[in-house]
């Protein structure tokens, strides 16, 4: 600490003082925190800087300084010391607000409205096969075959003919089975936007439905 760096040290001081039961401390006890928090040596010239700091408080009316060697702050830095605490966090939760809205503004503008990572607009979903599907554990689901090593059975389907429905999607991929079915629409319009999510009975038909992929 030196003179240099006072007025530097006045804010930390009020800090300091206004976190304290009363506003007040002992002077020696000021000095201890406001050198652990500044990360200053406890020596004869940091002693005198801190000296001269706190009489130049006292003489500008920021805090005053009994006989005794209790410091304590003026009730206008109190007030003051208070305000700008609450503007730093009236600062800091503008700060988060603007950062979710400027996200949300981001999934929008990308077509991700529900946030799910798509980049999808709105979805309408369907279950065109719910009455044919038999029960499949999640392990004989997704267990890789020659064909999908990954055993993935959720598929994306882009360039679809806008005529496309449930019905004519479902044979297309015959004899594997869809059992479930997420169109892609403009939220607004509600215009199909040619692509869709699928979910495959297992992973044998999402090799199959991958294998004739590109086909009319």
């Amino acid at each position: 600490m030196s003179g240099d760096a006072e007025d530097g040290t006045k804010p930390h001081i009020i800090s300091i003082l206004s976190g304290h039961e009363g506003c007040e401390m002992n002077i020696k006890a000021l000095r201890k925190v406001l050198f652990l928090k500044l990360q200053t040596e406890d020596d004869k010239s940091n002693k005198k800087d801190f000296k001269k700091t706190v009489q130049s408080m006292e003489t500008d009316g920021s805090l005053s300084l009994t006989e005794d060697g209790l410091v304590k702050l003026s009730k206008s830095s109190s007030k003051k010391s208070k305000k700008d605490k609450k503007k730093k966090k009236k600062g800091k939760k503008r700060e988060r607000e603007e950062a979710a809205a400027k996200e949300k503004k981001k999934r929008k503008d990308d077509g991700d409205d529900d946030g799910d990572g798509d980049g999808d607009g709105d979805e309408h979903e369907t279950e065109p096969n719910a009455t044919n599907t038999t029960t499949t554990d999640d392990s004989e689901k997704n267990k890789p075959c020659k064909d999908n090593p990954t055993g993935t059975t959720r598929l994306f389907l882009g360039n679809l003919p806008f005529t496309v429905d449930d019905t004519t999607l479902s044979t297309h991929v015959s004899p594997a089975i869809i059992t479930h079915i997420k169109w892609i629409t403009d939220k607004e319009s509600g215009r199909f936007y040619g692509s869709a999510f699928i979910e495959m009975r297992n992973s044998i038909d999402a090799a199959h439905a991958v294998g004739i992929s590109g086909s009319e």
